[in-house]
């Protein structure tokens, strides 16, 4: 119980440090200072270590390091082809918004041998794969990837993928495509197990689409 209890404050901080970021450059600081002393405390063994250290890389990028994390993120990944090293290289391509560098590492085979088999862990990347195929309108890609990932995703991963493909479709002005869409996206939103919160915020997002 007092493990469950420490993971759980571990985890509120995690929020706390995610809503520092939000805010303006004057919270940085203390930010970071949360963010080290919550690193600190994990071991690569929890569960909160990879999403902690995500976050500190993702601070950096931020705070005007890109280049430096950029390139300890492909060197990492060229040395040793590993979840966790692709995990880092994409999500820096994703948080300095190099999308068109993300969908081409994609397609190299040991990135495809690593999210072949779609789950949990994983969903993350592919998430971010469907988001740049979208800041890139690359219809082609998207579709490629999609049929793949609705067979084997968790429902709310298929839902967000749809979501992002409806944005996709009003980027491409493809208006048919996204007003069948819509609906679908609705009564799936209905069965999802998300508060009522994130709910309303998703429907409010459909009907502005």
């Amino acid at each position: 119980e007092i493990e469950e209890l420490n993971q759980r404050r571990l985890q509120l901080q995690s929020w706390k440090v995610h809503i520092y970021i939000q805010k303006s450059r004057g919270a940085l600081e203390q930010a970071e200072k949360e963010l080290d002393e919550l690193r600190s405390e994990v071991t690569p063994e929890n569960p909160l270590f990879l999403p902690l250290s995500l976050q500190k890389q993702q601070f950096r990028i931020q705070m005007g390091e890109a280049a430096t994390v950029m390139k300890k993120a492909k060197s990492d990944w060229e040395q040793q082809k590993s979840f966790e090293t692709l995990y880092f290289y994409v999500a820096a391509l994703y948080d300095a918004q190099r999308s068109k560098e993300l969908l081409q590492l994609w397609e190299e085979t040991e990135v495809q041998a690593i999210v072949e088999g779609i789950n949990e862990e994983n969903e993350g990347l592919w998430q971010m794969m469907f988001d740049s195929a979208v800041m890139e309108e690359d219809f082609v890609t998207f579709e490629h990837y999609l049929h793949a990932y609705k067979e084997k995703a968790s429902e709310i991963g298929v839902f967000e993928m749809e979501w992002e493909l409806a944005k996709l479709y009003k980027a491409l002005g493809m208006e048919t495509e996204k007003k069948q869409l819509l609906p679908i996206l609705k009564e799936k939103l209905q069965k999802l197990e998300l508060n009522e919160y994130i709910k309303n915020r998703y429907y409010e997002k459909i009907e502005a689409l």
